[in-house]
């Protein structure tokens, strides 16, 4: 299993875009990809669709 991740402490430098980028490639040959969007306001888990139910109110976004 090979892992990458995608961290800077600066925020909107395109951590999240970036991620869901090197992501998609696996994605389209048929591989499993697990996002961990650690960041408070979700963007990664918003942009990509991700079922947020269960989340802090506080860092879902509307």
């Amino acid at each position: 299993m090979k892992s990458i991740a995608i961290i800077n402490q600066k925020g909107m430098v395109g951590e999240s875009a970036t991620a869901i980028n090197i992501g998609a490639g696996p994605v389209l040959k048929g591989y499993k990809v697990l996002y961990v969007d650690l960041d408070l306001q979700g963007n990664l888990a918003y942009t990509i669709g991700a079922n947020t139910d269960g989340c802090l109110e506080g860092t879902k976004k509307s």
